[in-house]
């Protein structure tokens, strides 16, 4: 008897065995195919994420309960071959229609004009004028804010008192500012930019 007539009495005679066999390998496949796609998928959606919360920001310095000037910007620069970009963070609760809408944990940037070219932007964050703010597209689509509206920002002081030392009032330690909305940034132009180390 030849081989390839004892290959297909062999297959004909196990048949079971052989199809049961063959679901397994073919299961188990598709199974190692799917997860290496969805990984794949999920670390290129995570790498996008990043990016758009980061663009090409490498290294960030907080300054936690202490203060510098933009004065060190200028100095690590010097000392470094990276561009270094000082940015004023605070935190925030945005108001809108006298307190019909409410955002609260809203992050503040200050930022100059250097911020357009950091991120390679044409003039947009430079463009601001006093009374002025850009918001971003998650922030505009939850307050229900269109530009040209304006929205009260009540901004957390940065003091050199702790904000939860006794006798310190809720007065002493936020700035109310009403600023009317100049634009609205969207991914592109650094509005998911977030500098907090966290998965939301």
């Amino acid at each position: 008897m030849n081989p390839i007539k004892l290959i297909t009495k062999s297959l004909v005679y196990y048949w079971r065995k052989n199809l049961a066999v063959g679901l397994g390998v073919a299961i188990s496949t598709a199974i190692l195919t799917g997860a290496l796609i969805v990984g794949d998928s999920m670390q290129h959606s995570m790498q996008q994420m990043v990016n758009q919360r980061l663009g090409p920001i490498s290294h960030t310095l907080t300054a936690g309960d202490r203060y510098f000037t933009s004065g060190l910007a200028k100095r690590i620069e010097k000392g470094t071959n990276l561009q270094v970009l000082p940015v004023l963070q605070l935190e925030s609760s945005a108001v809108l229609g006298g307190g019909q809408k409410r955002l609260p944990k809203v992050q503040v940037f200050g930022v100059d004009s250097q911020f357009d070219s950091f991120f390679d932007l044409n003039p947009f964050y430079g463009q601001l004028e006093a009374n002025e703010v850009i918001v971003s597209t998650n922030l505009a689509e939850k307050l229900e804010v269109a530009q040209g509206e304006w929205l009260l920002f009540r901004i957390r002081k940065a003091s050199l008192i702790p904000l939860n030392a006794p006798f310190v009032s809720d007065e002493e330690t936020t700035v109310s500012m009403r600023l009317q909305v100049k634009a609205i940034a969207d991914n592109e132009q650094m509005g998911r930019l977030n500098l907090y180390n966290s998965q939301t």
